[in-house]
């Protein structure tokens, strides 16, 4: 089965480029990057292109014709850039929209010369009602279109489940809140956790405990006696030992039935970048820039959310009073924000952690890289603090318990503030310019850094 994955600033351009008060048929385009896993593709959204209202030959409720020009020119910007089409169009006055009879045949007319013209992908038409919208891929050769997924990362999943669940944890009063269905979502997500330190093993920790049960734990670091205060269900016995297989041990604890895939190699390895690109959600808990150039480019190429946690104690070494204590939780993606035009990304440390492990014992001794390399101060309760609200924002992509965060979200235990900040796009940056690598998936090499 074929899905489709749209971006949320995306979703909304479709929606208004299609919304018409006259309650007329209206239609608009995406053209789509792809990805391969196992066999299964996803379609990813790379742009919306609209149409000229002289475009429509006939544009009335029940009816829609556009000039076969206007669609020869999509086409032909697809076929130029390696990307798929999906034609979008409207069902005015249905609630939840469902094909039809006529869909079929104008589709059965448009598709087998898309697909004629660009055999090597495939392409799908979306149907738009008010309250939600379908889904379904043509490929070359069919005489029929095959049902799709249809995603939009700004609202909860929406899944088919392969099968019962059986639950392994009591969620009764998690469900009184949530409600049944977004547990049973939240059992069927694939998350991955990159960074298995004072955060990275809390979330990991929360995960198991609202029932999730794929969860890659990513980290190529072992316990060390220092580490012990932090990470949880770690104890002196296991000191030496890789964190994944600690952290996957405290999962199983909680919930016996999750499947939890250890991956003890840095996050630019082979193995962790394919594993990254199975799952539904990242939460990346590392403080490595090179770890983060990688997963900025994993959300807005391949529309994978990313929720990137930040905890930072400030000390006035005068007095030792403590000036700020919090953090900062970041959603990154098509939608959401760039963490290289939010100034999260520094180049020249992404250049020493790269170095080898002499040439950064060099710049440290000769001190070109002051700090770099000192410990930060930290405390189990205050990451605590910061990776509750963090996991909380992952819930609101099965069922909405805050309002959607496009930001980042400051957290000030100090004042204390909590304040959410926009970070816009910067001209020319080639992860997130809309011509660029937004939505791309594997028509584009993601970076060597390792």
């Amino acid at each position: 089965m074929i899905r489709l994955r749209i971006a949320p600033d995306h979703w909304q351009a479709l929606r208004e480029a299609t919304a018409d008060d006259a309650g007329r048929e209206r239609m608009a385009f995406l053209l789509c990057g792809r990805h391969h896993d196992n066999g299964e593709i996803t379609l990813l959204s790379h742009g919306v292109r609209t149409l000229e209202e002289g475009a429509y030959q006939v544009s009335r409720p029940d009816q829609l014709s556009i000039d076969p020009i206007a669609v020869n020119r999509i086409l032909v910007e697809a076929e130029g850039s390696n990307l798929s089409v999906v034609m979008a169009h409207t069902h005015p006055g249905a609630r939840v929209a469902r094909f039809s009879s006529a869909d079929l045949n104008g589709e059965c007319h448009l598709f087998p010369l898309v697909c004629g013209r660009m055999p090597d992908r495939p392409h799908g038409a979306v149907v738009l009602g008010k309250e939600a919208a379908a889904f379904r891929a043509w490929e070359i050769g069919a005489e029929q279109p095959d049902d799709g997924i249809l995603q939009v990362l700004d609202q909860p999943f929406m899944r088919f489940p392969s099968g019962p669940v059986t639950e392994e944890v009591d969620h009764r009063r998690e469900s009184l809140f949530l409600g049944r269905g977004a547990l049973e979502e939240m059992s069927l997500l694939e998350i991955a956790v990159v960074g298995l330190g004072g955060t990275g093993s809390l979330v990991a920790q929360m995960l198991a405990h609202l029932g999730v049960r794929m969860i890659t734990l990513i980290d190529p670091d072992v316990v060390e006696a220092t580490n012990l205060s932090r990470i949880v269900g770690a104890s002196r016995r296991d000191v030496g030992r890789q964190k994944t297989t600690v952290v996957r041990r405290t999962v199983q604890e909680v919930n016996p039935g999750a499947r939890v895939e250890e991956i003890s190699a840095n996050v630019l390895s082979q193995r962790a970048r394919q594993a990254l690109l199975s799952a539904d959600i990242i939460v990346c808990c590392t403080d490595t820039h090179s770890s983060r150039v990688l997963l900025n480019r994993v959300a807005w190429q391949f529309l994978i959310p990313v929720i990137d946690i930040g905890v930072l104690i400030r000390l006035d070494e005068a007095s030792a009073r403590t000036t700020f204590a919090g953090g900062a939780v970041r959603m990154v993606g098509s939608g959401y924000m760039c963490l290289t035009c939010a100034d999260q990304i520094d180049s020249q440390r992404v250049t020493y952690e790269l170095k080898a492990d002499y040439d950064r014992e060099l710049d440290q001794q000769f001190g070109y890289v002051p700090g770099f390399a000192a410990p930060e101060p930290a405390v189990i309760t205050l990451n605590s603090a910061v990776t509750g609200i963090a996991t909380s924002v992952l819930l609101n992509f099965v069922r909405r318990v805050m309002p959607p965060l496009t930001g980042q979200l400051v957290i000030d235990l100090v004042e204390p503030t909590f304040r959410r900040i926009a970070a816009g796009p910067r001209r020319g940056c080639e992860v997130c310019n809309p011509s660029g690598l937004v939505g791309r998936g594997d028509t584009a090499l993601l970076p060597e850094l390792n």
